[in-house]
């Protein structure tokens, strides 16, 4: 019986070291901060790559979501209205596009995943439906030579081409005329091979 009191004023003891030293390890660690996380394997870090701060990105303008704005045209012509945009309004809105950053890029491109434009710039698409005669037009010069109109929608982009090639000179058009762009099937087979 003597043995088993004392075994028991052991465990009695043993434990109450044992809750004090649990409780002095605890607040320890709670006034400083610190905790003692179980120890693990040392395997060799892998090199962590981090993308560039948001700042970076904010800088430099960049287009975070990847949305690629495509503006569609119909006509262009002398006036705008509800399908038509006259070709000085056309102009407008690539001037507007330029000033914003923007750079063409072909439809197909997009399609493809294969835009490789300077950072900070945003990709645009243009798309021409119908095939309509103010998108394409060859007119003669003074000398009697055919011309690209410089009204039409193809004359006023290769001008802004000529100003700004950093802009790009791409655009996708949608044929469905028995005669495309309206001027005939000669000029017409001319303007597709252009």
């Amino acid at each position: 019986m003597k043995n088993k009191n004392i075994y028991i004023f052991l465990i009695l003891i043993l434990s109450a070291v044992l809750f004090v030293t649990g409780c002095t390890i605890d607040n320890d660690s709670k006034a400083t901060g610190e905790t003692n996380p179980p120890e693990k394997e040392e395997t060799p870090a892998e090199e962590e790559v981090f993308p560039p701060e948001p700042s970076y990105f904010e800088e430099i303008g960049a287009n975070e979501l990847g949305r690629i704005m495509i503006l569609e045209y119909h006509v262009i012509g002398e006036e705008d209205g509800r399908w038509a945009r006259s070709y000085t309004s056309f102009r407008k809105d690539l001037e507007k596009l330029y000033e914003e950053d923007y750079v063409l890029v072909s439809l197909r491109d997009m399609i493809l995943g294969n835009i490789d434009i300077p950072a900070g710039k945003s990709p645009v698409v243009l798309t021409f439906d119908d095939a309509t005669v103010g998108q394409f037009r060859y007119i003669e010069d003074e000398n009697g030579n055919l011309i690209i109109d410089p009204k039409s929608g193809v004359g006023v982009m290769k001008q802004f081409y000529e100003e700004y090639p950093d802009f790009g000179l791409e655009a996708t058009f949608f044929v469905n005329y028995y005669t495309p762009f309206g001027q005939g099937q000669e000029l017409s087979r001319r303007k597709i091979a252009e």
